[in-house]
């Protein structure tokens, strides 16, 4: 068949399909783009002659900006849990080198994107072409080449017979779980519009099967040795618990074993946040319940896990010097991270095994008890058993009668604060503030003979519609946290919720605070809706506070953390799946960077709820600035003050004014009151709309207890930056590096 080769890409992308558990979808949905000389006549050509003649049935998609829609493809790819994406074609240069963030974003999260950026002439006939990078050294060397590193596979076309091997490798690597990222095929523009004679095989349909492997058996007994050995053992959720769909295993596993499952942002909402094993986010901006368990526990179990280090807090998560890890994990260079007992599997094939196996062995079944005998008992002698490996006070707490279900005790809103909050503003008043929330949350476990609502006895199973005489989780025994009798972490990840209930109805002032923001977009999403972040300060509060309900509502891009994916994100997401609401959480700082791709998803109808939160500046950076004895310096909106500082007066941007203009609508809020309204206009709207509101920079959050390494001055003339390096010493040592290759007893 005589085609121009960016007609045979073209034909070849629309007759590709992936398959995993029998269900097909096309590999490759369509194409994003912005056309230039370099690709206007290429690939530009080919899909109108695909669209008007229907040789190809291959939807083109109008970008504004070439990163943007490198993140369009991301966040399509991961709502389809890596089994379908977009292909994305840009011009030469400018328009190709602006996809490069974009790369680098889909390879660190394990998102599979086909990027097709234009190069130079092949026979340099007219080199050097407009926007053509010349090196003196050689010839071959364009600034494509920028794509190398950040590819899983990368291949540029110098001769229309090297079309065939690499557009099957691409698809190869694009749909591989493990080898799974960015994919570049760099195509010259004269190579583009060159004709050759393709087989006709190349454009028959395929069918790319992705496979679920299953862990070598011996490798099962290993880890399931490990576990068993274990005292105080915690699970770890990632991302591959979701792309895996293997939310039913994880609960299946955890349920029989009784241990307590953490999630990273990549796998929040692989088990609902109230599941009786969820304990929320693990790490740096993880819950503190967690990570206390996280401190104390001997075995670490993860589940699709890559371990980056706000997972690991810079590796001062795990305390125990005996920790082990057991990690289940489709790529062998995760699954043997922290010197782990790995399974190479993807994640429901290795958990169905391990659950097998475990069920072979009887985990602690002596203390195996109805929820109902769990609801009877009294607290088995907590007093001074949850000692704190960081020095944390002792706490007491007892159980009276079993109360309603957690959901329902934490859906009262503003309860745990009635009465108590004054409005607060300015540093001292927000430091005070979450000293407070850190008492709350203190009182809500210790107050002598007060009722605290059960370790969700009566809740059903996930998927379930009726709770019943279902076994609860195995009292572990280990020390600490694990150790406080029939209750254990459960009664905290109670106390937590009211915390966080604090968090999200603080009736903070004059302005509000972001975790009421936060809390207003969450009680306004439906159980399948979707929330979108990715830079900020949004992305330490969402893992902290935020209540998944479905594997596929948290969208919060932190492999990256690319400011200005949240709205070309969403379009993606939206394109994915319709018939889900899509929130986009971004602060002034993020949609400043990218806030043109709201013309995108009104160009192709698309209904988005974008949620802007202004606060003059990057809150963010701004306050981890002030932590590293930094003062906040150079983080602020405002004009130059009196020393030359950005400290005067805030600059007359108006937000809400400029995302009018570029086709949205939009409701000013002042108030949270303002905000729960705009949400449900919002919800209520057929069109896309922005919710804009001011928030409080310095507005309190509770502590997640962690940390994370971000190196602070070793000399200083500063008193602020000497404090913070004393802090940071202290910190630092903490650190470890994980090497031990087991429990000796189970190390083979």
């Amino acid at each position: 068949m005589r085609l121009t080769v960016a007609q045979a890409v073209v034909r070849f992308l629309a007759s590709q399909w992936t398959e995993r558990d029998g269900v097909e979808q096309r590999a490759i949905a369509g194409v994003w783009g912005i056309f230039g000389h370099g690709n206007v006549a290429g690939i530009g050509q080919a899909l109108l002659q695909a669209q008007r003649t229907g040789s190809a049935d291959l939807p083109y998609r109008l970008a504004r900006n070439e990163q943007a829609m490198v993140h369009a493809a991301a966040g399509f790819a991961k709502m389809k849990n890596r089994l379908s994406t977009y292909a994305c074609t840009a011009s030469i240069g400018p328009g190709s080198t602006n996809m490069l963030t974009g790369a680098a974003l889909a390879t660190v999260n394990r998102l599979p994107v086909l990027l097709l950026p234009s190069d130079v002439f092949a026979t340099r006939a007219a080199s050097p072409v407009l926007q053509e990078l010349e090196d003196p050294r050689t010839y071959d060397v364009t600034v494509n080449d920028a794509f190398r590193p950040l590819s899983r596979f990368f291949d540029r076309i110098w001769r229309p017979e090297q079309l065939p091997s690499a557009l099957l490798a691409s698809m190869r690597v694009l749909f591989d779980p493990a080898e799974t990222g960015a994919v570049t095929i760099s195509l010259p523009q004269d190579v583009q519009a060159e004709a050759w004679d393709f087989p006709d095989d190349l454009f028959a349909r395929r069918v790319w099967h992705v496979a679920r492997p299953a862990p070598e058996p011996a490798a099962v007994v290993r880890a399931a040795a490990v576990i068993r050995a274990a005292r105080s053992p915690l699970i770890i959720a990632g991302g591959g618990a979701i792309y895996s769909e293997a939310s039913a295993e994880l609960d299946a596993f955890a349920r029989a074993t009784g241990i307590p499952v953490a999630d990273t942002h990549a796998g929040k909402g692989a088990l609902s946040w109230d599941h009786p094993q969820s304990v929320g986010g693990i790490g740096s901006t993880g819950t503190p319940v967690a990570n206390r368990l996280a401190r104390d526990a001997d075995v670490i179990i993860g589940i699709g896990t890559r371990y980056s280090d706000f997972t690991t807090a810079s590796r001062t998560a795990f305390a125990n010097p005996g920790v082990h890890f057991v990690n289940i994990n489709v790529a062998s260079f995760d699954a043997h991270k922290q010197s782990a007992t790995a399974l190479v599997a993807d994640a429901r094939s290795g958990l169905t095994a391990l659950t097998a196996e475990i069920g072979d062995i009887a985990i602690n079944q002596d203390t195996v008890v109805s929820r109902r005998e769990v609801a009877a008992c009294p607290e088995e002698d907590a007093s001074g058993q949850r000692e704190a490996m960081s020095g944390r006070n002792e706490w007491v707490s007892e159980h009276g009668e079993v109360g309603d279900e957690q959901r329902e005790a934490v859906s009262v809103q503003g309860e745990a604060a009635s009465g108590e909050r004054e409005a607060a503003s300015g540093k001292r008043e927000a430091a005070a503030r979450q000293q407070g929330m850190a008492a709350a949350e203190r009182a809500a476990v210790s107050e002598q003979g007060e009722v605290i609502p059960g370790p969700r006895e009566e809740w059903p199973a996930q998927g379930e519609g009726v709770a019943g005489e279902q076994e609860v989780a195995p009292k572990w025994r280990g020390e600490a946290v694990w150790q406080r009798g029939v209750g254990g972490w459960r009664a905290e990840v109670v106390a937590w919720q009211r915390v966080v209930d604090e968090a999200y109805h603080l009736n903070h002032g004059p302005l509000p605070a972001q975790s009421e923001v936060i809390g207003a977009v969450n009680d306004a999403c439906g159980e399948r809706d979707v929330v979108v972040q990715a830079a900020g300060s949004m992305p330490g509060d969402l893992q902290l506070l935020w209540r998944a309900r479905d594997p596929k509502q948290y969208h919060v891009e932190y492999g990256y953390s690319c400011m200005g994916f949240e709205i070309a994100g969403a379009v993606g997401i939206k394109l994915a799946d319709p018939t889900r609401e899509v929130y986009a959480l971004v602060g002034d700082g993020s949609y400043l960077m990218m806030a043109q791709e709201i013309v995108t998803a009104v160009a192709e109808g698309l209904k988005l709820v974008i949620v802007l939160v202004q606060n003059h500046g990057f809150a963010s950076i701004g306050a981890l600035s002030e932590s590293l004895g930094s003062q906040r310096f150079g983080t602020s909106y405002r004009y130059r003050g009196a020393d030359d500082d950005y400290d005067g007066g805030y600059l007359p941007v108006d937000l809400a004014a400029n995302a009018e203009s570029l086709g949205a609508a939009v409701i000013r809020c002042r108030t949270i009151a303002d905000v729960t309204e705009g949400l449900k206009r919002a919800r209520d709207a057929d069109r896309l709309t922005v919710v804009h509101v001011e928030t409080d920079p310095h507005s309190p959050i509770p502590s997640s207890e962690s940390w994370w390494d971000v190196p602070v001055s070793a000399v200083s003339e500063l008193e602020s930056t000497r404090e913070a390096r004393a802090g940071y010493e202290a910190a630092k040592r903490g650190q470890r590096q994980y090497l031990q290759g087991g429990p000796a007893h189970v190390r083979h």
